[in-house]
């Protein structure tokens, strides 16, 4: 299994896991009790975002599917590679067919042409015979003998030479009329597979574009997901102190600074208008002052690009004591309304 798909099923069990509402440990789905603190565990509702998170799921592996099917119906376009093909032999197998029809009609005129002077030899064998019998009755030089049999000599050699050419003009002829009828069943053929290529074809795109149209709803609803949650210490500059996902010191914090990563299921890069909040150890709001949330009531315009990417929010802190204490804390992102992901995090 890849890491993408890996991701993706551990999303979904994420979803079913139960959260401790007093250590905020997480669960087995099944689980009745906290293994942190022995806590009782409620069965768990799932919330919409949950529901359109499975739903999401299942698009995706549709869209998957969907995907294959049109790259094997692209494999089409070689049986329009073989029909240009056949086309092409028709056209030729008809060159060849107009080409040996006027061999044909050219033999024949020659034939008709040896018909007639055998019919002429023969003609002039008649003569000769009777000029021979007259000859023997007149006891005539027998040259007149040698004359007729060379005659008829020749003939049976024009003769046999006329019609053994005939045969294999006729051959040729019946060979290339065969060879049209098989090469046109199987045009026939290859355009009614062709015709339900086609079809089918139709049929996918409208199923994709169906689910494209599912996809745009749940993308304005819920745009990406977000995979993960890192806490860095940096200084006012923005400077890394301690690389985000490291070990933190309560009393080494400057400016507490909050990365996401993230799979977006956009086709384009969007700007959105993303919170967050932090809940001290005690699960209370970390506030500025009195009134105003660590992370303002105004949010922060947020860069999403379509794929896996992160991004991060801007730091809270001072730039010389640690406003932190030692505890678990825990981190919400929202978005349109939502909670996208909510974690928890130690400082030590």
């Amino acid at each position: 299994m890849d890491g993408k798909n890996a991701l993706k099923i551990e999303n979904i069990y994420i979803i079913m896991a139960k959260e401790c509402k007093v250590c905020f440990n997480i669960n087995h789905s099944s689980a009745n009790n906290c293994s942190n603190c022995g806590e009782d565990l409620p069965d768990k509702e799932l919330t919409v975002e949950e529901k359109l998170r499975i739903e999401l799921h299942a698009v995706k592996k549709s869209k998957e599917i969907l995907e294959i099917a049109l790259e094997k119906a692209h494999d089409n376009t070689e049986l329009e590679k073989k029909d240009a093909e056949i086309r092409s032999l028709n056209k030729k197998l008809e060159q060849a067919k107009k080409e040996k029809d006027t061999e044909i009609r050219s033999l024949n005129k020659n034939l008709e042409q040896a018909k007639y002077e055998t019919d002429q030899i023969f003609s002039e064998k008649t003569e000769l015979e009777e000029e021979l019998f007259n000859s023997k009755k007149k006891k005539t030089n027998s040259a007149w003998i040698f004359i007729l049999i060379f005659g008829i000599v020749v003939l049976g050699i024009v003769c046999f030479s006329l019609m053994t050419q005939l045969r294999e003009v006729s051959n040729s002829k019946r060979h290339f009329e065969q060879k049209f009828k098989e090469i046109g069943g199987g045009n026939e053929q290859l355009k009614n597979k062709l015709n339900e290529v086609s079809d089918d074809n139709e049929q996918l795109k409208k199923q994709n574009q169906s689910l494209k149209n599912s996809l745009t709803k749940i993308q304005d609803v819920y745009p990406f997901v977000v995979d993960k949650v890192e806490i860095g210490n940096v200084d006012y500059y923005r400077n890394p102190i301690n690389n985000f996902g490291t070990t933190l010191y309560a009393n080494n914090m400057r400016y507490l600074e909050v990365r996401v990563h993230y799979t977006s299921i956009l086709e384009d890069t969007k700007y959105l208008k993303m919170f967050y909040k932090i809940y001290q150890p005690n699960g209370t709001l970390i506030l500025q002052g009195t009134s105003k949330t660590y992370s303002n009531d105004n949010g922060e315009t947020i860069t999403i690009y379509p794929g896996s990417d992160f991004f991060n929010f801007p730091g809270w802190g001072n730039s010389t004591i640690s406003t932190y204490s030692s505890g678990t804390y825990r981190i919400e992102i929202w978005y349109n309304n939502m909670c996208l992901k909510s974690t928890s995090f130690t400082l030590y």
